[in-house]
């Protein structure tokens, strides 16, 4: 069964680039409707924005009470989320699928552990509201456009996904994409469409942007070769051990234990361990406390001063011999 968030959020990525490739279809005559029909592609957009802000708000009012802010509750926050979507996939048995967490993930390119994951929290809330309403009224903006209607709302559009996408993604290689995704319909809509020294900007944008993405997917890369097994559920790791030692038998052990991931938040926790190591710190490190966990504590807790960074079940010595 298809989880309802990720069809909601899915929705907001792909309506304005499936708006602009239909907008392809229309004669280019039509320049008035093509231009009516990019603002219902992007009022769609603001729309479904709108609607996933007030369904964010209902997730939130499920942790409101009286002492604690339902924003600030520790169950709300993404990591813990996504914490409990990964729980429930590796006892896919014994934990039912949440369909209002908004957190989802599915297999894209399994081969190289590629998910197509998205999520939305705080941060990222109000810059996709943002985005769809500076979208909105750059169509407005761009109504008396007359050179190339139809390509120039069509890149305008995919420009649009391109961005909502950046902030949706919770893994890394889906950041990647849709950060590229976004360059090409801007360099285009830089060197036809700017100003009298457009062409020098976009060569220039393209000759930053390319030599960044470089180094950013070499990043990316040597991220997803740490071993972060002990930042993840020992459910989890085992579950992945599992499905391992069925597509290679002459792996050891201490290779099938091996956990290897694109996922955002389990790597800023990797970040957060690390920069406490460099510090002198890792006495402070902490696993998470065992299901079930109906009331989340936060990470830090100020009686002990430890950091809950650890999976659930990780002996703290052990994880920090490794490190």
């Amino acid at each position: 069964m298809i989880e309802y968030d990720l069809i909601m959020m899915s929705l907001v990525i792909f309506v304005p680039a499936a708006f602009g490739v239909l907008g392809l279809l229309l004669p280019s005559k039509w320049s008035e409707a093509i231009r009516w029909w990019a603002l219902l592609g992007a009022s769609a957009t603001l729309i479904l924005s709108l609607c996933l802000l007030i369904e964010y708000y209902a997730l939130l009012d499920k942790y409101s009470d009286r002492g604690l802010r339902s924003l600030h509750h520790p169950a709300a926050q993404l990591d813990a989320r996504i914490d409990n979507a990964m729980h429930n996939e590796a006892n896919s048995i014994r934990g039912p699928v949440e369909g209002f967490d908004w957190t989802a993930s599915i297999p894209w390119i399994q081969r190289f552990d590629i998910n197509y994951a998205i999520a939305v929290d705080g941060f990222s809330m109000p810059l996709i509201l943002l985005t769809s309403v500076v979208l909105f009224l750059a169509v407005i903006a761009s109504w008396k456009i007359e050179k190339g209607v139809k390509w120039y709302f069509a890149l305008l559009l995919l420009l649009e996904t391109g961005v909502l996408g950046t902030f949706f993604a919770t893994d890394m290689l889906l950041l990647y994409f849709f950060y590229e995704l976004m360059l090409i319909p801007m360099y285009i809509l830089i060197g036809v469409w700017g100003g009298g020294r457009r062409k020098y900007a976009a060569m220039k944008f393209v000759m930053y942007t390319l030599v960044g993405s470089v180094f950013i997917l070499i990043a990316i890369i040597g991220l997803y070769f740490t071993d972060v097994r002990d930042f993840v559920d020992t459910d989890t790791v085992k579950d992945r051990a599992a499905e391992r030692k069925k597509e290679s038998r002459n792996l050891s052990a201490d290779e099938l234990g091996e956990y290897h991931t694109f996922s955002i938040p389990v790597l800023q926790r990797v970040g957060q361990a690390a920069m406490l190591r460099l510090n002198g710190e890792t006495d402070k490190l902490a696993a998470k406390p065992d299901w079930p966990r109906d009331t989340p504590k936060p990470k830090f807790d100020s009686s002990t001063g430890k950091i809950d960074l650890l999976g659930r079940g990780v002996n703290p010595r052990d994880a920090i011999e490794r490190m």
